[in-house]
């Protein structure tokens, strides 16, 4: 029973690795029979993972046929960016108020070490740097639940921009450097909680507009 629910969970991440990295478009049809023959594997562990990937409204099963992609449309995106700002700018209030000095050096070494790249890389090493220090800050409030919440709702903004602009994706300079993200510590360690709110607030602004205004 382990082994076929870890053999599961492989087939499951592998699935949504391929979703989030553009491999399966919006067209796409993925059938039971694609993926067995892809894994090697038998149907059961194949069909557990597509169910769980249509629990979670990922996926949209299709009678006698496969399952496609569920569209996130541009009123989901803004509605998902709304909560994020709803959600991480009370984080943030908490983090300011919690946060040692020690735990403030971490995550502005974290945030220099981890999440800084060149500026002439592909939007895609941006986001991903992106999303890991938003998760990182608001660690610091020590709420799993919300935590968790975040990060899915980042996974559907991720999906969104598979789906839309996958095709620029890949050859699209983009300047995103860790200055606003500097800026959000600075913020926390004058404990300015309404300044680091605001800056926290453009910062996810600006990553929404990659989205919606392209």
């Amino acid at each position: 029973m382990a082994q076929g629910g870890s053999l599961k969970n492989k087939i499951y991440n592998s699935v949504l690795s391929d979703i989030l990295q553009g491999n399966y478009t919006q067209d796409t049809i993925i059938s039971e029979k694609m993926l067995i023959e892809k894994y090697q594997v038998s149907k059961s562990p194949v069909r557990d993972a597509l169910i769980e990937l249509c629990n979670e409204g990922i996926l949209r099963s299709i009678p006698r046929y496969g399952y496609e992609l569920v569209r996130i449309t541009e009123t989901d995106i803004q509605n998902i960016i709304e909560y994020r700002m709803i959600l991480e700018s009370e984080c943030v209030r908490i983090a300011a108020k919690k946060m040692l000095d020690q735990e403030i050096d971490e995550l502005e070494q974290y945030t220099r070490q981890c999440c800084s790249i060149p500026q002439e890389v592909d939007i895609w090493k941006h986001w991903d740097n992106n999303i890991r220090f938003h998760l990182r800050l608001n660690s610091y409030a020590q709420n799993q639940y919300i935590y968790d919440k975040l990060k899915e709702s980042m996974n559907i903004l991720t999906r969104a921009y598979a789906q839309m602009h996958w095709n620029q994706w890949h050859k699209t300079e983009f300047s995103m450097g860790i200055e606003g993200h500097l800026e959000i510590i600075r913020c926390i360690r004058a404990r300015d909680s309404e300044l680091a709110v605001k800056v926290l607030k453009e910062d996810i602004s600006r990553f929404g507009s990659v989205l919606l205004n392209w």
